[in-house]
């Protein structure tokens, strides 16, 4: 989250990229290549995320190989927005062996104006 809200902080889209490079191969297989997961992220359905004030994570379950969590962000508008967002253990050999990578992140639901 903290790359989506620092989305050009080290070149343009780096937070989005970053976003990417820990999406689980299942997820990329759905949402990729990268230029369209770019595409899809400053969607109006994701944009909120891109260079968001704030936000807060809750652990809503866990076991060893996933953990799910209600992400909420306070998006550029004012506007709280709440998803959530799944990742999974990946057990596969190579590079990502044991990092925790992105499944779901489900559509989000706008909680209303903080002001």
């Amino acid at each position: 989250m903290n790359g989506l809200q620092q989305n050009d902080l080290e070149y343009k889209d780096s937070g989005i990229e970053q976003t990417w490079k820990f999406a689980h191969p299942n997820n990329k297989r759905v949402t990729g290549p990268l230029s369209n997961f770019k595409m899809m992220i400053k969607s109006d359905s994701y944009g909120m995320m891109i260079n968001h004030l704030s936000h807060t994570i809750t652990e809503l379950g866990s076991s060893d190989k996933w953990a799910q969590f209600e992400v909420i962000i306070l998006d550029k508008d004012k506007i709280y927005h709440k998803f959530n967002w799944q990742v999974e253990k990946y057990t596969s050999e190579g590079t990502l062996k044991d990092c925790w990578l992105t499944t779901m992140v489900s559509s989000p639901i706008p909680l209303g104006s903080s002001i």
